[in-house]
């Protein structure tokens, strides 16, 4: 890998609009935070005990017929978007590699004229929900309700409106029994949403717009890494949650030992082929395993997309090939939105047929393992 010198020197780069979502609809967002006063943070420090809280962005379709006033916004917020500096500088790139990107949406304070299905995204260990805004987006667009959540002291650092943050404290290499706990806190993490969107939290709350918006019986999960680890253990503890699916990753906790009868597929990077097989007899619903030639395990990030938007100088090819893989940035969105979509289609229509297809479609997926039927 190039020196991690070469990230001391700030590329000079210009403000980049990234293009518009695939499908019909426009995007309203909001961030939010939520405090679960069920729960005590079991991260917090001892000298600064306090309920779990967390941080989710809303991405919500809007149709033609609803009024939206077109609004630009930057990719993240300052104290995030100069964490990330720091953060790619420890992968060889510059700091300044996700500043003055904006994303357009169509805000609105009224709900949609149906409900939609909601997904909820939890994003990689050590990661941040921030970094999978473009695909967030992309798939609301298509007529879904999408929630990101960031799962603070995991994530390494996690930004709340206040401008309060919070460092992450669960190493990037965990042991199996951090890991463990890190998937049952985040499962729980996404019951609390649950529990919010149906009005059952006491003392948190989200817009009425989105709640009206929403199909509550149409939720399913989905993540990368951990979080698809998670997305599989709030499928099997929360029967609301209707199905996982899992961008490169393994199950962790009790679904890791137990299995689940829910839905559940894993879309992997060549390198973690294997991830999935010791699991996969433990899992008796519909399941599915497929790898994507040319991609690793960074490549289910927005980052390569970025880079695809807004090139990079030739000097940070290698690297950025060694970290993202030879797939395009653009491409990988477009297999993984395929899938979720595909994905949504089973758990909330029992259509198989879409997920079947997409080896045929798409000729980068190899499917290693496949029982639909459940």
């Amino acid at each position: 890998m190039r020196s991690l010198l070469l990230a001391l020197f700030v590329v000079q780069l210009h403000a980049v609009l990234l293009p518009g979502p695939p499908g019909p609809y426009s995007v309203s967002n909001q961030v939010h935070s939520l405090t679960d006063t069920s729960r005590q943070d079991p991260y917090a420090p001892s000298n600064n005990t306090h309920n779990r809280r967390i941080m989710v962005s809303t991405f919500v379709p809007v149709s033609k017929c609803q009024d939206c006033q077109s609004t630009q916004l930057p990719y993240m917020p300052p104290k995030s978007t100069a964490a990330w500096g720091q953060y790619a500088a420890q992968m060889g790139l510059p700091t300044n590699i996700v500043e003055d990107f904006q994303v357009e949406y169509c805000q609105t304070s009224k709900p949609a004229p149906k409900k939609y299905p909601v997904a909820i995204f939890s994003p990689g260990l050590t990661s941040s929900r921030l970094v999978y805004t473009v695909q967030a987006r992309a798939l609301a667009s298509l007529g879904y309700v999408v929630i990101t959540v960031d799962h603070p002291y995991d994530g390494f650092f996690v930004e709340f409106p206040d401008g309060t943050s919070v460092q992450g404290v669960v190493p990037f290499s965990p042991t199996d029994a951090e890991a463990d706990a890190a998937t049952e806190v985040r499962a729980a993490d996404v019951s609390f949403l649950v529990n919010v969107l149906q009005g059952s939290a006491p003392g948190a709350s989200l817009p009425a717009e989105l709640i009206e918006s929403s199909d509550l019986n149409k939720i399913f999960a989905y993540g990368h890494s951990m979080g698809g680890a998670t997305a599989a253990e709030a499928a099997l503890l929360d029967n609301r949650v209707l199905g996982g699916l899992d961008l490169d990753g393994r199950p962790w906790a009790k679904s890791a030992k137990t299995g689940s009868d829910r839905p559940f597929v894993i879309v992997g990077s060549e390198a973690n082929d294997a991830l999935w097989a010791p699991y996969y007899q433990r899992f008796t619903g519909p399941k599915m395993q497929v790898s994507i030639k040319g991609s690793t395990h960074l490549s289910f990030f927005d980052l390569p997309y970025l880079f695809g938007v807004r090139p990079l100088p030739a000097e940070y090819d290698e690297v950025l090939e060694q970290l993202g893989g030879t797939i395009k940035g653009a491409r990988l969105q477009e297999i993984a939105l395929a899938f979720i979509q595909g994905f949504a289609e089973l758990v909330l229509n029992g259509k198989t047929e879409p997920l079947r297809g997409l080896n045929t479609t798409f000729p980068e997926v190899l499917v290693g393992e496949e029982d639909l039927s459940g």
